[in-house]
């Protein structure tokens, strides 16, 4: 995360005269996936649907913040992931110096927090759609507890993986109402193995009479993959999270 806030005030210095919109999304991030590991924090392999936390979803609050100026578009966002369920595992697992067999039954409270970062500069500007290309960054804070169900055994992970990506915007308006869809990608050897990030938020948007506020019925998906810290202390994920969300935004 320390990496985002570094760049942030870099990217807001190249809004001159910049207008700005806050909004608030209530936003359903379903989870999918897998975690691997090979080092003392993590060991062996476990899914989500093992774990008890697939598709165990939860509403929460995701704010953003939009910056428009003369150089280009900004926009951050966070949107955190809560999620707690039981499970049974298919093969022996180690969190956090903790081992839990195979077979053996689990409660799992997970959290899966983003932070996001992209600016754009608008490369075509005609009417009914723009297009905008640039960079951004996008910040994944994966946290597990991880307990048998007889209170025997309790292990704990985290995990902080920041990734660059560039980033396509495209944005227009159909009728009565706006669409906004922007695209985060990144895919990249490094080490002994690949890291890959797609990340897709697109939105409809319709202003309420007589106010500067906005209706926003929107989807956003993050699906990260790919082998994390390097060589024989490694982390393999293959995760996604995402949902729909409705929110309103204000502008001044």
């Amino acid at each position: 995360m320390q990496k985002l806030l570094v760049v942030v005030p870099a990217l807001l210095s190249a809004c001159v005269a910049p207008t700005v919109r806050m909004a608030s999304d209530s936003v359903v991030p379903i989870a999918q996936g897998s975690i691997t590991g090979g080092n003392s924090a993590l060991g062996g392999q476990a899914s989500f649907e093992e774990l008890g936390v697939e598709d165990v979803d939860r509403v929460g609050s995701a704010p953003r913040i939009e910056i428009q100026g003369m150089a280009g578009t900004l926009s951050l966002g966070y949107m955190p992931g809560s999620y707690a369920g039981d499970g049974m595992l298919d093969a022996d697992l180690q969190i956090g110096g903790e081992i839990f067999s195979q077979s053996t039954g689990v409660h799992t409270e997970m959290g899966a927090d983003f932070l996001t970062a992209r600016w754009t500069a608008t490369v075509v500007d005609t009417d009914p759609v723009t297009l905008g290309l640039g960079v951004g960054l996008c910040g994944l804070d994966l946290e597990m507890r991880v307990e048998e169900l007889d209170g025997s055994g309790v292990g704990e992970f985290d995990e902080l993986i920041p990734l660059p990506m560039g980033v396509v915007r495209i944005e227009g308006d159909l009728g009565d109402f706006g669409f906004e869809a922007s695209y985060g990608f990144f895919d990249a050897a490094v080490g002994d193995g690949e890291r890959r990030l797609r990340d897709l938020d697109t939105r409809l948007c319709m202003g309420i009479e007589n106010t500067d506020a906005v209706l926003v019925i929107g989807y956003r998906s993050v699906r990260v993959d790919g082998t994390h810290d390097g060589g024989a202390e490694s982390t393999v994920i293959d995760v996604a999270f995402g949902g729909p969300y409705l929110g309103l935004s204000f502008g001044f």
